[in-house]
């Protein structure tokens, strides 16, 4: 028998171990930092989203109230740049019934709030008004009312609303500006009970 004599055993890492770490820690580390900025913009996104949930829902009351709005010889639809009031069918809270009343959009430019105002019937003749919703931070707000020129033979935009009859459409423009981020607004609302005679 042949006698090799104390052989050391050899320890440590060879290159491909060392190789299989590193690609390892790499695949980890990526997966962490792309974990860690989805949460960074979902969280950016909720919280970014606030003033368009609020603006929204103002939108989809203010394309019920146009789309409830009908011609009624006591309450006229009127209309300017910043504020606009129509004859509406209104839940009235205080009646406890759906009635007939005034609903009215007002932007107050110093405040930079857009106000919607709901009259019941008695309450339009009064100048009170039941309920309140209030969007805040508006920065710019416009109404502006389409209707068919009979004698142009065209269909226009007007700024201020004079006619005895009803728009064919209300178009409402505004931002809304908050924490530094603003987000611009376009909402058109066809009436269905306006006449184009």
């Amino acid at each position: 028998m042949l006698y090799m004599g104390n052989v050391e055993k050899k320890t440590g890492v060879t290159f491909v171990e060392l190789l299989v770490v590193t690609c390892l820690l790499a695949a980890l580390s990526l997966a962490t930092y792309s974990l860690i900025s989805a949460g960074v913009r979902v969280y950016k996104k909720v919280n970014s989203d606030v003033p368009s949930i609020e603006a929204a829902i103002f939108l989809e009351r203010f394309s019920f109230d146009l789309r409830n709005s009908f011609t009624y010889k006591d309450i006229e639809f009127t209309g300017s740049r910043e504020k606009f009031e129509c004859a509406a069918f209104v839940d009235s809270a205080k009646l406890g019934v759906r009635t007939v009343g005034k609903v009215a959009y007002i932007y107050d430019a110093f405040s930079g709030m857009l106000r919607r105002r709901i009259s019941n019937y008695s309450q339009a003749y009064s100048g009170g008004y039941e309920t309140e919703q209030e969007l805040p931070d508006v920065a710019s707000l416009k109404f502006s009312y389409y209707y068919y020129a009979k004698e142009k033979d065209e269909y226009l935009w007007l700024e201020e609303w004079t006619e005895k009859k009803l728009p064919l459409a209300v178009r409402v423009e505004f931002e809304v500006a908050r924490d530094g981020h603003s987000a611009s607004y376009i909402k058109t609302v066809s009436i269905p009970c306006a006449r184009y005679d």
